[in-house]
């Protein structure tokens, strides 16, 4: 009667009500406490200590090792806006902002890491556990698969891995660790109200939020972003950071409505400078043309290690039988990285990648190989390649391409080429962007990137009515999210349907191919963890697709089964569905 009575005195008043709030940090407190206590789980200590200890964590040994932009995020108390080249540091100057925050406040809240591709959280879990030991957790939709694969290949039996990964995905759970490194999608959980989400709000209060490369996002997500940045700075003391090695003036000014008051952080002029390390080139064509296959090819039997980013899975795939083709008995190595493999055939992939062409472990000599690749390797995977080949995209894409090449300016220049052809955007862009991106690549083909004026011809873009369309859609997006889940969020009151929901617009679902169907079955009652590294994830549109073509069934262990062939190299073939 007491609990019933509450609800309806709280429904009386404005869900953002003093009342209110505390209502969700009282269920989210009660909530944790309950789960930690069962689990015997002390809470970990959230302070990273003052900026100058994390800098020596970080192998920064003083104010003299650290470049201006990660010196001058230390005074920052707030929030703030960093622009600095890809490569340039900012993954230790987001953490230092996060020490000198903390530092300031007294008791700073949970370090909150955020990341678009799941690619790049992995590698990112690797470079701050490294630092950060035991400290640090992974968020996403397949971080168990990730942390079970870590652990094999550290040597652990696959008994004690699982046991091991199943206990720090539970951990993570619990919200125990001060460090998390995870995707937007996992704070977006709490606005659509899923099951615990006002510990969800409660763990992210005072919260220290580094949002990396916020360009990655559509009109929609994005807005959704902004609503929930919005949310959590005023109602819960969240505080923002956000980073990127592109910042147009209109993003600016959507982020400052949703923060008020952020200081501005560029990297300086000389760093601009010793950053200039590529030449930009035009090339007519398409990837897939005969012509431009030959020009990759020749790159890479002379030495050069090339990097080739296509929009879709299917070009890239067509892209790398090409090149296989061209490249048979030269000995050099065609790879290709994209969303549709299995966690195992991902993660061989990805620490085959690192191994080979990560920017600490490169030599300056040549190292001959080509990687096909998907934007999954435009955000923070720290790989460093000679030469690029890129279907055209929007110019904040290009840039995060260009910066996986030259990335330690190992060489005086290297070329990053643009082809001209498609100009639609191939259902993943808008088409008037990547003509927009084409004709300032067109402006200053042949010239070495000043990547301190990347923002002015972003500008030029975005200051016409191609910007205005895009901040007005984005605007719609948040306001919308702010009327469907935000506005009314209060404690007791899960909603299956906003569940629902979730599922369909960020999960997705996951198939097992049918040729891995039988060791799918016999894992799942061996050891049901290495089975689920057999799943591929895909879209709920990609699934609707396949059981129209009669593609998809369910097995008798109840998992879909995709019906199309599936290759360790080649990943899902859903051309056939």
């Amino acid at each position: 009667m007491a609990y019933h009575r509450l609800v309806r005195d709280l429904g009386a008043q404005p869900a953002a009500s003093r009342e209110n709030l505390a209502a969700l940090a009282l269920r989210g407190l009660v909530v944790m406490a309950d789960h930690t206590a069962s689990a015997g789980v002390d809470p970990a200590v959230a302070d990273l200590g003052e900026p100058l200890a994390v800098a020596a964590r970080l192998g920064l040994p003083g104010r003299e090792a650290l470049y201006g932009h990660q010196l001058r995020v230390t005074d920052c108390r707030s929030h703030a806006l960093l622009v600095a080249p890809t490569g340039s540091g900012k993954t230790e100057a987001g953490l230092l902002w996060a020490s000198s925050v903390g530092s300031a406040a007294g008791a700073g809240g949970r370090v909150f890491y955020v990341l678009p591709y799941q690619a790049s959280l992995n590698a990112m879990y690797d470079r701050l556990g490294g630092h950060f030991p035991g400290r640090v957790a992974l968020q996403h939709s397949r971080a168990l698969q990730a942390l079970y694969r870590r652990l094999l290949e550290g040597g652990d039996d696959p008994r004690d891995a699982a046991a091991t990964a199943h206990r720090q995905k539970a951990l993570s759970r619990l919200h125990h660790h001060p460090i998390r490194v995870l995707t937007p999608y996992q704070l977006l959980r709490a606005a659509f109200r899923l099951k615990g989400y006002e510990a969800l709000l409660t763990d992210a209060a005072g919260g220290r939020f580094v949002l990396d490369e916020i360009h990655a996002y559509d009109t929609r997500r994005l807005g959704m972003i902004l609503a929930t940045m919005d949310y959590l700075a005023r109602n819960l003391g969240g505080r923002f950071l956000v980073m990127s090695a592109t910042l147009p003036g209109v993003l600016r000014r959507l982020l400052r409505e949703v923060l008020g008051e952020a200081a501005e952080v560029r990297a300086d002029a000389s760093l601009y400078q010793a950053y200039s390390r590529h030449v930009i080139r035009l090339e007519r064509g398409q990837v897939t043309d005969s012509a431009v296959a030959r020009r990759i090819a020749g790159a890479a039997r002379s030495g050069k290690a090339v990097l080739v980013v296509c929009n879709v899975v299917e070009t890239a795939k067509r892209v790398r039988d090409q090149l296989v083709s061209l490249l048979e008995g030269t000995g050099v190595p065609v790879w290709l990285l994209h969303s549709r493999f299995t966690a195992r055939d991902r993660f061989r992939k990805e620490q085959q990648l690192l191994a080979a062409m990560g920017t600490r472990r490169r030599a300056a000599e040549g190292c001959p190989l080509v990687l096909v690749a998907t934007q999954v390797v435009e955000v923070s995977l720290d790989i460093d390649f000679d030469l690029l080949y890129t279907e055209p995209a929007p110019l904040e894409s290009l840039a995060q391409r260009f910066g996986r090449v030259n990335r330690a300016r190992r060489l005086p220049a290297a070329d990053v080429c643009v082809l001209t052809e498609p100009q639609d955007g191939q259902g993943v862009y808008a088409g008037s962007y990547v003509e927009a991106a084409l004709e300032v690549v067109r402006q200053h083909a042949g010239a070495r990137v000043d990547e301190s004026r990347l923002d002015v011809w972003l500008d030029s873009i975005y200051s016409g009515p191609v910007g205005q369309n895009w901040a007005d859609e984005v605007r719609h997006w948040r306001r919308q999210f702010v009327d469907a889940c935000l506005k009314d969020l209060r404690a007791f009151q899960s909603s299956p349907e906003l569940a629902d929901a979730f599922d369909e617009m960020f999960d997705g679902t996951e198939v097992v191919p049918d040729c891995l169907a039988a060791e799918h079955s016999r894992l799942l009652r061996e050891d049901a963890l290495r089975a689920s590294e057999l799943l591929v994830p895909i879209s709920f549109r990609q699934l609707w697709r396949l059981r129209r073509a009669g593609r998809v069934m369910r097995s008798a262990d109840d998992v879909l089964v995709a019906c199309v062939p599936y290759d360790p190299d080649r990943g899902l073939d859903l051309a056939q569905g």
